[in-house]
């Protein structure tokens, strides 16, 4: 073996030793075993067979083995944090449900339900146009919130799915893929751009850059303290991730107190938002958000856009 491949292999070692002694704690279960007779696996998702879709108890899941390999640990734990990130701001509806176990056979893992709902791909620009709900807007400026507080810089339309309703209108964000290198990151900017180029939450200047945020969320920020969050996510997060969290939920919280002094308009309630909301955030005056990637981004190839 040449030394170059030796200094890599010990390279990678160092940070994954590093990672888990700075950053990540080694997710524990209750649980007792499943045993092999209890779940099949239906197929290996990636080559590395850290991934597999299994079936248990007539439902389909995602199970992702915890390995000491580099980034394996760190991936499961930007993905169970995030979950539990969501809860501390109301929105664990729009993460599946994840248990860490133990399936004999395969080893310790994340068993994560498969996602609700279904993929925006297909549709058009002019469907999503025609589907939109002001109650989505809101749906999408909280999840924006959340990934800016995580750090979470990956999250595009096609990595969450959409409940859509009888009507044929959007009711629900289902997101499915939530452990992007970036996330939890030790950094205390909240300006910084996302997929594809999508604006800001917060500009420089300490101002929100969206036109309006839900004042049940701005409610909700007030009362995150230092306290819950670290109850919340110690089990997944070491000290120093945890309190970059808090240091950019606090900027944020700042930035949502100072946009609400200048703009008595900025802060509405669920009921409040409507077609106009809609239509101010599409304007292009605020960049690229999450609304504007979502009517946009990650269009059907071949098929005619409005």
């Amino acid at each position: 073996m040449k030394w170059s491949h030796v200094s890599q292999m010990s390279i990678r070692k160092l940070k994954n030793i590093l990672g888990t002694a700075l950053f990540w704690r080694r997710p524990k279960t209750d649980r007792p075993d499943i045993p092999d007779s209890e779940y099949e696996v239906i197929e290996k998702i990636f080559v590395n067979n850290t991934v597999f879709r299994v079936r248990m108890d007539g439902r389909l899941y995602y199970f992702r083995v915890i390995e000491d390999r580099e980034g394996s640990l760190a991936s499961v734990c930007r993905g169970l944090a995030t979950k539990e990130a969501g809860a501390l701001f109301g929105i664990e509806s729009f993460y599946p449900k994840n248990t860490v176990v133990r399936l004999t056979g395969l080893g310790l893992g994340v068993l994560q339900e498969k996602a609700l709902g279904e993929t925006i791909m297909a549709y058009t620009r002019e469907q999503r146009l025609g589907m939109l709900t002001a109650d989505f807007q809101r749906m999408l400026n909280d999840f924006n919130l959340a990934d800016a507080v995580c750090h979470e810089a990956d999250h595009s339309p096609n990595n969450y799915n959409v409940v859509i309703d009888g009507n044929g209108k959007l009711e629900g964000i289902s997101c499915f893929d939530n452990n992007g290198r970036g996330t939890f990151a030790c950094r205390s900017d909240v300006s910084f751009l996302t997929y594809k180029g999508v604006s800001p939450f917060v500009l420089p200047n300490g101002i929100v850059n969206r036109p309006h945020f839900s004042r049940e969320m701005a409610e909700k920020l007030d009362g995150i303290t230092w306290r819950k969050t670290y109850r919340r996510l110690h089990g997944y997060l070491k000290f120093a991730p945890i309190l970059f969290f808090y240091r950019r939920l606090v900027r944020i919280r700042k930035a949502v107190r100072n946009t609400a002094k200048t703009n008595p308009e900025f802060l509405l309630r669920c009921s409040e938002w409507d077609r106009k909301t809609i239509d101010e955030e599409l304007s292009g005056v605020y960049g690229k958000t999450y609304l504007g990637s979502f009517v946009n981004d990650c269009l059907p190839k071949g098929k005619p856009q409005a």
